[in-house]
């Protein structure tokens, strides 16, 4: 959504403050005519603020959820020496964005996507198990998965090292006919440190506004090997 005083495509819809572990919490979510804010709701639902305060739970209070794009992008490239050894890496960091995560849109029931194995796990299935993540059910009569909310996104800040190699330079006249010989060994995307529960916290930026921030299944970077020689003649 762009409004106003937002960053353009910021995230809009309801905040959600955890998860009604019994029946008996979802009845007594009610307003101070003691009508109930969420009719529909049962243990293992989302409870939705009431965030104007008018007494119900509707489109007036989805709010500005945050925003896609980083509060602070880094890169860092280090060069060390010692001797004939020689150490590069490069490392690349971003953070303060939001990603909404399909892998949780896609556990609604009756869609037959795929999910990250052990996700399932952190959904409730009884009293005091999640206070983040509803109960999967074949019927959503309190839009747990089909509301925008808070529910969907994750902070993905990460590091990540982009480049690190390891170089040796042998001796000149070592060999014979070579003047100067390097042997190195490098290794790309080695490693990304990260809490974000998707497989890539690096998404791309598209085209269209709206869609920044939209974790639609990005694939890890490959982790890439390298032997390699540099020699001169």
């Amino acid at each position: 959504r762009t409004t106003v005083g937002h960053a353009p495509g910021s995230w809009w819809g309801f905040i959600a403050d955890g998860v009604f572990q019994t029946n008996e919490e979802a009845a007594n979510y009610v307003n101070k005519n003691g009508e109930r804010l969420q009719p529909q709701a049962i243990a293992g639902d989302l409870k939705f603020r009431d965030f104007n305060n008018d007494g119900k739970i509707d489109n007036s209070d989805m709010s500005d959820l945050g925003s896609p794009y980083p509060k602070f992008s880094s890169g860092l490239a280090l060069t060390l020496a010692y001797g004939n050894f020689d150490f590069r890496t490069e490392l690349y960091g971003v953070f303060g964005q939001q990603n909404f995560n399909q892998y949780r849109r896609n556990m609604i029931a009756g869609s037959n996507y795929n999910f990250i194995s052990g996700f399932q796990d952190q959904y409730w299935h009884g009293p005091g198990t999640s206070n983040s993540f509803p109960e999967l059910r074949k019927t959503d009569l309190n839009g747990n998965f089909t509301k925008m909310s808070t529910f969907f996104l994750e902070k993905s800040n990460f590091l990540r090292a982009n480049l690190m190699q390891l170089g040796y330079k042998l001796p000149n006249g070592l060999i014979k006919g070579i003047k100067n010989l390097r042997v190195y060994v490098s290794a790309q995307n080695l490693f990304t440190i990260s809490n974000y529960s998707g497989l890539n916290p690096d998404i791309p930026w598209y085209s269209t506004i709206s869609y920044a921030g939209n974790d639609n299944y990005q694939m890890v970077p490959p982790r890439i090997y390298t032997f390699g020689l540099n020699l001169a003649l």
